[in-house]
């Protein structure tokens, strides 16, 4: 069946968990694609090269949308609708705002933070957002949720990284260092007794062997004194029984 001529496809409500490999190749003039209320947990990057014009994934568990391959087969793109989703990561929605008419972002639990800042940046843009928008992320320190268009610059960025060591004055710096010896020292100290103690164990548990394999040497060389002490005397004891035996003397 020839379908590069299909420009609908309904797959909404089917209980769909992903989307099979090569669905969309064919599809070269596809201007609708409904995959609503489905259970699709991710989608790839190969998922958009395509010339559709509204594409529907509203109230499924997507929890991040990747970023396309290439921005030109977004130019037709008119409507994205990822309502109600598991979205949080809110990095690669840029591509869609610079690229599509109608993004539709409800019910995702965004983060509040620099992932979040080109959206901040386009609502403050947009007019009607700036006045209508209902979008709203979550505070990463009080885990509110924030109506996104109520959002200052500094409230969307990452916390940068700190160093462990500060201190008010040059007095703390030193003794936290002392004492950052002092545990280096300690933690040596306990590292060298344990070496000892592996290497005693180890002396002890050769000479256990040592001990055995001369034990063992010794008992079978006193089983062989014996043997060849019980072996002389029935030698000696059958010669003896010859000697005064008559019928073995010679001629007898």
């Amino acid at each position: 069946m020839d379908l590069s001529a299909l420009l609908r496809l309904h797959l909404n409500s089917n209980q769909l968990t992903r989307i099979p490999n090569g669905l969309l190749e064919p599809l070269h003039h596809l201007k609708i694609l409904d995959l609503s209320s489905n259970s699709i947990l991710d989608i790839y990057s190969w998922f958009f090269p395509f010339s559709s014009e509204t594409i529907n994934l509203a109230n499924n568990r997507l929890q991040s949308i990747p970023r396309p391959l290439s921005t030109e087969p977004l130019m037709g793109l008119q409507t994205l609708d990822i309502r109600n989703n598991e979205i949080s990561d809110a990095t690669n929605i840029t591509y869609f705002i610079q690229e599509t008419d109608n993004l539709l972002l409800d019910g995702n639990p965004f983060r509040c933070d620099c992932s979040f800042n080109d959206v901040r940046e386009w609502i403050q843009r947009d007019e009607t957002l700036r006045t209508s928008c209902t979008w709203t992320c979550v505070n990463t320190v009080t885990l509110e949720i924030v109506l996104a268009r109520t959002l200052k610059p500094e409230d969307t960025t990452c916390p940068e990284t700190t160093t462990n060591a500060t201190a008010s004055n040059p007095g703390d710096v030193t003794e936290e260092s002392n004492t950052s010896k002092e545990d280096t020292s300690t933690e040596k100290t306990d590292n060298s007794s344990y070496s000892d103690n592996i290497v005693c164990i180890v002396i002890v548990i050769v000479c256990v062997i040592v001990i055995t394999i001369v034990f063992v040497v010794l008992w079978i060389i006193k089983i062989k004194c014996k043997k060849e002490k019980e072996n002389k005397v029935l030698n000696a004891g059958q010669g003896s029984l010859e000697e005064n035996n008559p019928l073995s003397a010679p001629g007898a």
